[in-house]
């Protein structure tokens, strides 16, 4: 997707609660019509079809970097009240105006399942096709690319074979899949109800660019009340994408001067085309960040009353012929600094 402009807002704490000013998202696309397994409390059977699944995939495309351009609207407040004001946020593109980088969504699965609930959705890849499968879950459970000769065993809690296997954590791998059906499988080994989600995103393709690196990453819980903050430095030449999902967490990314009111508690600007304060699952997802070079935060709140989850990957691209002199990676506040991305073998898994 294309962002244009990056206004700066503030946001406002009151003694109760806070005041914020939503900035809308981009949303993906839900596995469609019938086909899907689900599994009963007990682990025992299975019961007709919820959603089932779509084949191919959808490409987006975002063209390449504008630059320059002001925009206002930063508002002012104190607790209890707010008052007007405005100070310009500077906005642009660094990464120059050359090169596109292809939206890579291809499909998702996400439910709130009970204890001990299964659920498998299936889809259809027409060619192999090499993918980024990443998931995020509240509490313990299993997520994979389960085959169709076990998933009637998966949706049971019974033995399983599949790619990309996390079981009781979130993360992402790299799975390379030939043609044929799989299923998106999940299931809550938790004793409480738990949010899951699954992303598959196709690789992304590029035109006049080149692939540097994996900058940062992060795969994180968070309790309730738990901040996490991910530095990042944007330089003229590099071009910045990020995808990522999580359970039910506030995004926001703020200039390096706003991160000591983040951590407080206090008000804070942030950028609106790249944050969310309300919570939303599939952020942050599918994202070009095209901000003037310097050192930023990506900062994620758990203001509900359970325990939530992350999941995030940002690359590089060289967007110029002219050697770039690139920042180092940095840790973010829990101390790790990159979440490798692997690449998924099939696996046989025991019975859960």
């Amino acid at each position: 997707m294309e962002h244009s402009r990056h206004t700066l807002l503030t946001v406002l704490v009151f003694a109760a609660s806070l005041f914020l000013i939503t900035a809308s998202g981009c949303g993906g696309e839900d596995i469609g019509s019938s086909g899907g397994l689900t599994g009963g409390s007990s682990g025992g059977g299975t019961t007709g079809g919820t959603s089932g699944g779509t084949s191919g995939g959808t490409t987006g495309g975002t063209s390449g970097g504008t630059t320059g351009g002001t925009t206002g609207g930063v508002t002012g407040g104190t607790t209890g009240g707010t008052t007007g004001g405005s100070t310009g946020g500077t906005t642009g593109g660094t990464g120059g105006s050359n090169g596109t980088i292809d939206s890579n969504f291809f499909t998702f699965l996400q439910r709130n399942l009970s204890s001990r609930q299964s659920l498998a959705e299936p889809f259809t890849v027409s060619g192999t096709t090499t993918f980024i499968f990443r998931c995020v879950g509240q509490y313990s459970g299993s997520m994979a690319i389960v085959t169709p000769d076990t998933v009637q065993s998966f949706v049971n809690f019974g033995a399983y074979s599949g790619y990309a296997i996390h079981r009781d954590s979130s993360g992402h791998q790299s799975v390379t899949l030939g043609p044929g059906t799989y299923y998106l499988g999940m299931r809550n080994t938790s004793n409480s109800s738990n949010t899951m989600r699954i992303e598959l995103d196709l690789q992304k393709h590029t035109t006049n660019l080149n692939f540097i690196d994996y900058y940062v990453s992060g795969v994180k819980s968070l309790a309730s009340g738990g901040k996490l903050w991910q530095g990042f430095t944007v330089q003229d030449g590099v071009r910045y994408f990020i995808d990522g999902c999580n359970t039910g967490l506030e995004i926001y990314v703020v200039n390096e001067s706003q991160l000591s009111a983040f951590q407080n508690g206090g008000s804070f600007q942030y950028y609106t085309d790249y944050s969310f304060p309300s919570p939303t699952e599939d952020q942050p997802g599918g994202a070009e960040y095209r901000l003037p070079a310097g050192n930023y935060y990506l900062c994620f709140r758990n203001t509900s009353g359970a325990a939530q989850s992350l999941d995030y990957l940002m690359e590089r691209y060289n967007a110029t012929s002219k050697p770039v002199k690139l920042s180092k990676p940095t840790p973010d506040s829990s101390g790790r600094l990159l979440e490798p991305l692997t690449e998924a073998k099939l696996e046989r898994r025991p019975a859960e």
